[in-house]
């Protein structure tokens, strides 16, 4: 059998969903998770991670008085260190900004090269 002779139309059918990424389950269109669209969410994440903050939750205790003289430590040594933690936090952030724009360029680079060959295929 050639690989493009198919026994039925629905198995030509089902082979070309199959081949663009999607399926037929109860009438409606599902998407199959290819590489691409997995890569895309990946990109997306680190996107919105890759900013870190120095004011992230502290937190309360449940307890009253012991609670309220933790919470106002902790308060009092993240002012105190500061100066020596936004630097760092920067420095960080900067990294990972760059980090990011690298990899979502070697990407777009990629799908540009990919689909180059493809229309030198066709």
């Amino acid at each position: 059998m050639n690989p493009r002779e198919f026994d039925s139309i629905e198995h030509e059918v089902l082979f070309e969903l199959l081949n663009n990424g999607r399926i037929i389950k109860n009438t409606e269109f599902l998407d199959i998770i290819t590489p691409e669209i997995e890569i895309e969410r990946a990109l997306k994440y680190l996107d919105s991670i890759s900013i870190i903050s120095t004011n992230f939750y502290i937190g309360k205790s449940e307890k009253k008085i012991y609670g309220e003289i933790v919470f106002f430590i902790k308060r009092l040594i993240r002012k105190l260190i500061r100066w020596y933690i936004n630097p760092i936090i920067e420095q960080q952030n900067k990294y990972n900004r760059a980090s990011f724009n690298i990899i979502k360029t070697m990407y777009e680079n990629f799908e540009e090269l990919k689909n180059k060959q493809e229309s030198m295929v066709k």
